[in-house]
């Protein structure tokens, strides 16, 4: 605790602490120098006329973009009723902010109504982020927000988590807070959320101290889509499709700006309707036999995913402003699967298992958020946030075995699992940001978390008639814990060319894990310094140069260190592990930027990095367990070359490469070793803009093989098409195919030394869809930015 009031005290005593970027304002006005309120305002560069940002002046005439990167610009605008007129081209050089001069608008003819369609880049780089366009893609359409991230530049998927630069410990933020659903959760969450709701997903390489230190590899920052228009206004649309059975979503979102009352609202709904094949061959040697168990499953799950959001803006004053929101989310998957089992067991007997398995994961969550926002004047301002979270998770599952040994001895056994998880969250929170003086500013803050946890797991097992309760899995246990964080972070800007931030973290965590059986099984109290810095030189007006340092730390989910069981097959199951630890990264990234195209070098070292899903083997009840282990150490060394191309004005190219080699060593086997693997990463997408609206994207992504732990992912790779064209007033009509040549499946090897497993997963990514979404209300509206601060706490649910 005195650390903690440390911190604060330092904090706000810090002379400089970030916020300042580069923008670029001005004023529009008519030929009598009044303003135009609600203007319409495009950046674009000088060069080619890429369009870079585009907005809408306030009701004073102004406008602003900021967070711009150093380059050569022009601006233009228009309204309807005067002609368009263009600035005189400028250059914003680093750590600047330019004025312009007003932007005056003679009078011209009046039309009834102007549509004005500007295209956004599908990627855009800047220092600690690279930024994916989700509407600027045509294949992007129809398709959940997992498969986007499935198909973006450094991003791996798989149904156990998100790698993101080659590291696991990813965190999930959506409108600026952060989901603390355990990763296979939040990959579920994603999976039924649909790209139609969201305008850009942003992958933060390298945070600032002002987001919680949670999350080895980064952040994944999801913004949804908001309506820009005046009064009240919104999107609907709709998408059908089919994979291996019919998909179908259907999405609204409905926008409100008054005077002193502003209102969002959105609700979704996805169904699913697939096919997976999930089968594992494992061998493991007992004395000098070698048994051999192979399992083929063939599951059919329904899931239907629904979510709502409501969010309430009252400006009780012009300073003072009141906030509260209001979120809902269900997913119901419903799985039948038939799962045959051939397993070869000393001496020399073959057992024969068909498994009829019936399984119901039900996740629920409601939250609520209230806020207040003081704005002391246009440099400093303070905001405080309570957010209420509640989650529940019934997941009952029952596998009816045919068992055969020899082909001569039949019998009939059941397993029965029960499992309850409800969760509670209670997220206080303070942030304070102001300038000093011009190039130097701050932002300090405070945080505390208090989470309740209760997991009960109860397996029965028996005959046609009689069940009974199995001790070694049945368990209950219960988990409280209390994160108190502070920070403060400042920026400095000493002139033309460096640009410098930084920002000090510290988190104190206590977490206590007590079971029902056992008492108290975990206790631990431990407080983390998170450091991180970041400084840029401006080389010239098109060269850059960045160096990055971070440390953060990724701890265990819930359910990675809770009680739980889910089999795979009659001796194949995965569990949760009590003992398994936080893991620590200490990452350092140099970039090379000249104009779009950027050259990273990346390194990072994880202490007791968390590697999921990792095989064991129980050689007295000759079983193999999968549960999530901590490695001893993790090194990674990485290249990344991100470069856009604009081979004519209607033909855009981006391509990524990535490559990374890691060393690391296992500590939970009886022969632990170092292991060296490379992984390779290539991306490459292709935009047209052809004629009468028409647009069309080719994308294609290959991954040599990633590494989870022992576990090593085989290569795949696949191509996405997608074909959209625009109507009038809004509307668009969009064709999308996913994985055209049905090659993105997963096929994953591990070996611990005395045995050897391959798992083949196969969730078809391979679908094609058709979606119709259109927009209503008129274009005045500035977005409505609601959210809370109970950022991290959503992201260890499950």
């Amino acid at each position: 605790m005195k650390s903690l009031y440390a911190i604060l005290i330092g904090a706000c005593c810090l002379p400089c602490f970030v916020g300042a970027q580069q923008s670029v304002s001005g004023i529009i006005s008519d030929t009598h120098g009044e303003p135009l309120h609600y203007a319409a305002v495009l950046l674009v560069t000088a060069g080619d006329s890429a369009l870079v940002r585009g907005g809408i002046a306030d009701e004073t005439g102004r406008y602003v973009f900021k967070d711009i990167q150093p380059g050569d610009y022009t601006i233009s605008a228009g309204m309807v009723g005067y002609e368009t007129a263009w600035t005189a081209g400028f250059s914003i050089l680093q750590g600047t902010d330019l004025a312009l001069p007003p932007i005056v608008l003679p009078e011209g003819a009046m039309l009834d109504e102007v549509w004005v369609v500007g295209q956004k880049p599908l990627f855009e780089k800047q220092v600690d982020r690279m930024i994916i366009n989700v509407q600027s893609n045509s294949t992007h359409a129809g398709n959940s927000v997992l498969e986007v991230l499935a198909k973006s530049p450094g991003i791996s998927v798989n149904q156990q988590g998100i790698s993101m630069s080659g590291k696991a410990g990813v965190r999930v933020m959506i409108n600026g807070k952060l989901n603390r659903m355990p990763m296979d959760v939040a990959v579920q969450m994603l999976s039924g959320m649909s790209a139609a709701q969201v305008e850009k997903i942003e992958l933060i390489s390298s945070p600032s101290a002002k987001y919680e230190a949670e999350g080895n590899a980064g952040i994944i920052h999801i913004v949804t889509a908001e309506s820009p228009d005046r009064g009240t206004s919104g999107t609907a649309g709709a998408s059908t499709g089919y994979n291996t059975g019919p998909t179908w979503d259907t999405h609204a979102h409905l926008s409100h700006r008054g005077k002193s009352f502003n209102a969002v609202l959105s609700y979704s709904i996805r169904y699913d309707k697939n096919r997976h094949n999930w089968d594992n061959y494992h061998e493991q040697s007992v004395g000098e036999f070698l048994q051999v168990t192979n399992s083929e499953s063939r599951r059919h799950p329904v899931t239907v995913v629904q979510n709502f959001q409501g969010g309430f803006e009252f400006n009780l004053s012009d300073k003072t402003t009141v906030t509260t929101l209001l979120t809902g989310y269900e997913r119901r998957w419903d799985m039948k699967a038939d799962t045959y089992v051939t397993s070869i067991r000393p001496p020399d007997a073959a057992v024969y298992t068909d498994m009829d398995i019936v399984e119901l994961n039900l996740w629920k969550s409601a939250s609520g958020s209230i806020g207040l926002r003081h704005q002391f004047n246009p440099q400093r301002q303070l905001g405080v946030t309570y957010d209420y979270l509640y989650y529940h998770n019934h997941n009952p599952s029952r596998y009816d075995n045919r068992i055969s040994v020899d082909n001569d001895d039949h019998y009939h056994e059941k397993i029965e699992v029960e499992k309850r998880t409800p969760v509670h969250f209670h997220v206080f929170s303070m942030d304070y940001s102001g300038s000093i003086k011009s190039g130097l500013t701050m932002e300090a803050g405070a945080k505390t978390s208090f989470s309740q946890f209760t997991n009960g797991v109860r397996v029965r097992h028996g005959g046609d008639r009689h069940l009974t309760i199995v001790p070694e899995f049945s368990n209950t246990a219960y988990m409280d814990e209390t994160i108190l964080a502070a920070y403060g972070s400042w920026s400095w800007k000493p002139g033309r060319v460096w640009n410098l931030d930084g920002g000090l973290r510290y988190e104190h965590t206590h977490t206590l894990i007590s079971t029902k059986e056992e008492g108290e099984a975990v206790d631990r109290n431990y407080g983390n310094w998170f450091p991180n810095l970041r400084t840029s030189y401006r080389i010239s007006q098109t060269n850059s140069i960045q160096l990055a340092y971070g440390r953060r730390i990724t701890r265990p989910t819930y359910n990675e260190m809770a009680p739980f069981v889910f089999f795979m097959a009659p001796t194949s199951f995965v569990d949760g592990n009590i003992s398994l630890m936080p893991a620590l990264v200490h990452a350092v990234d140099f970039g090379f930027q000249h104009k779009n195209t950027w050259l990273t070098l990346k390194y990072s070292h994880t202490k007791d990095d968390i590697a999921p899903f990792q095989p064991q083997e129980d050689p007295e009840n000759l079983y193999q367990i999968l549960r999530s282990e901590n490695l001893a150490s993790m090194r990674a060394y990485g290249i990344n070359f991100n470069f856009p191309l604009v081979i004519t004005p209607w033909w855009e190219v981006q391509s990524d490469l990535s490559f990374y080699r890691y060393r690391y060593m296992t500590r939970h086997l009886e022969a632990n070793r170092e292991r060296q693997v490379n992984s390779l990463l290539l991306g490459n997408s292709h935009s047209f803009s052809l004629p009468r609206d028409y647009s069309v994207t080719l994308a294609g992504k290959y991954e040599s093989g990633v590494i989870w732990g022992l576990n090593q992912i085989e290569p795949m790779w696949r191509v996405d098409l997608g074909v959209s064209k625009r109507f009038a007033h809004g509307g668009s009509l969009t064709l999308s195919g996913n994985d055209l040549f049905y090659t993105y499946i997963w096929k994953i090897n591990a070996g611990t030394g005395y045995s050897r497993s391959f798992l083949f997963f196969n969730q078809p990514e391979r679908s094609v869809s058709i979606t119709y979404s259109f927009r209503f209300g008129n274009n005045q509206l500035k977005s409505i930015n609601i959210s809370s601060r109970a950022e991290t706490e959503k992201q260890r649910i499950k």
